[in-house]
Order: structure tokens, then sequence, then C-alpha cells
């Protein structure tokens, strides 16, 4: 009976439609499941520089101090970076730092003229200390690296969320970026702060209406989860500060060695999904 069946076109029509329809809604829910579009959140103050206090003088010198000592490592000729600092046991001092080519140039006050590669807004001077310890002997260590990255955690996400690649026209579902995610840098050296309690570096990524959001700390159940360790974080911060920032909009799909690589780091890094 069955065999009758199926030996009809009809049923091979219907078979197929069918296989058709569920597959088509497979692939309808992976694409509602990425966010297709965005749009830009942050807004950079413009902010004048703090009155002259001995704790912003401070601050400054410290600044000041490590120029010399990371002008000695070769990686830093490659840097093109614009910061904007705001240390906040002194006096919320806000810093703007150019590096390009080698050359670091040091103003108080932030300056919105330019769009910041960074904008980190919670620094101590007890960072800028240990910055200034670790950058003095001539040699980073793994464990070292972990502690300057977990500073810039939050702040690091919130400049690859607006790094100006997701902000070109066009469906963006093609970078699988969910609405809700969480992200770890991983203390396997299970570095301590000055109170000696282990260093927890992670933050929540929330894509709402299209603005990206960013919190430290884990925030709620996510729909993913990535765990970095030090060296992937840079990729990452590498990969979408400098490689794609090379690209223009009418390229960016026919770049595929680019895609790859950041399909490949997100592959290796995605520690949880609900999806699966």
């Amino acid at each position: 009976m069955w065999k009758k069946v199926f030996s009809s076109p009809v049923a091979y029509f219907t078979f197929g439609l069918a296989m058709g329809v569920i597959l088509l809604s497979l692939y309808g829910r992976q694409n509602i499941r990425y966010v297709s579009s965005f749009s830009r959140s942050v807004i950079i103050p413009q902010i004048q520089p703090s009155p002259d206090t001995p704790k912003t003088k401070q601050a400054l010198q410290l600044l000041q101090n490590m120029v010399p000592l990371v002008q000695k490592y070769p990686w830093f000729k490659n840097l093109d970076e614009y910061l904007l600092i705001k240390v906040t046991d002194a006096d919320n001092s806000p810093f703007s730092v150019r590096i390009k080519n080698g050359e670091v140039t040091i103003k108080p006050g932030w300056d919105n003229s330019q769009k910041p590669t960074l904008a980190v807004e919670k620094v101590y001077t007890i960072h800028l200390k240990r910055l200034n310890q670790i950058l003095a002997d001539g040699e980073i260590e793994d464990q070292e690296k972990f502690e300057i990255a977990s500073v810039f955690l939050v702040p690091g996400l919130q400049a690859l969320y607006n790094s100006d690649v997701l902000y070109f026209p066009g469906d963006k579902r093609f970078l699988k970026l969910d609405n809700f995610i969480q992200v770890e840098l991983t203390n396997s050296f299970n570095a301590k702060d000055s109170d000696g309690v282990p260093i927890e570096a992670k933050a929540t990524v929330i894509n709402a209406d299209g603005y990206w959001l960013v919190f430290p700390g884990w925030q709620g159940q996510s729909d993913v989860r990535y765990t970095v360790d030090v060296d992937q974080l840079i990729h990452y911060y590498y990969l979408i500060n400098y490689k794609f920032k090379e690209l223009k909009p009418q390229d960016l799909l026919g770049r595929s060695a680019i895609l790859d690589e950041y399909m490949k780091l997100r592959q290796e890094t995605l520690s949880y999904s609900k999806y699966k």
C-alpha cells in the first residue's frame, strides 16, 4: 500500500513541499535569531580639564611616566589609538591620549572631535601605578597581560560594538551576533586585585532595539556565552578595530579571508549557547 502511495507524482510533490516548508522554517528561525541592523548608542561628551590639584597632577605624571617605558616595545609602533581616560580617584580627571607611529600625546580633558578607539571611565591611580610597574621591567608576563586586559574588558567590548563595520548599510546577520551575550576573560593565573581578591573579568552585552549596551558582570540568562583568554581578546580587538577598519561597505562580503578569520575565532570562543 505505502509503496503505491509514494510512487505517485502527487505524493512526491506533497512530500517535497513539506520538506521545503520545514527547511524554510528552520532557516527563518536561524535568521530571526541574529541581529540584522544596529544603531549607535555611544555618545562621547566633551569634558573640560579638571582643576589643577595634587591628585590630577599625580595622575598626569603617572600617564607621562609610562610613555618612555612603553615606547621600548616593538609592537607599540603599530598602534593607532585614541584613548579617553577618566581617573576616578583623582577628582575624575579626564585625559585624551593619542597614540600613533610610536608617538604619544597626552592632554587634560576629553576632546570628542575625533572618535575614540577606547573610552575608559573607571581607571584608578592604583591601575596607573601597577601599569608603570609592569612596563618598567621590559617584559610583560601572561598574568600581567591579564591584569591589564581585565581593566579594559568592558570599554573594549563597548569599542568593538561601536566599530564602524557594524554600521555599514545592509543586513548584518552574517556576523551572527545574538541579542543577549555574556563574555568572560579567564583568570587562569588566579591573579588578585590590590585587596587580595581573585580578579573576575565578566561582562554582559545586550541588544535593545538595535542599540548595543555593555554592563560589567553577568546579568540574567544569556543566549550565548563567549570565554576568551587574553590572546583571543586581543585577536578580537585587532581583527575588528584594525583589519575590519580597512574595509569599505562595498567590499565587506568580498573579503572572505577576514570574515573566515572572525567566524573561526567566534567558534573557538563560544562556550555556551541556548540553541544547542
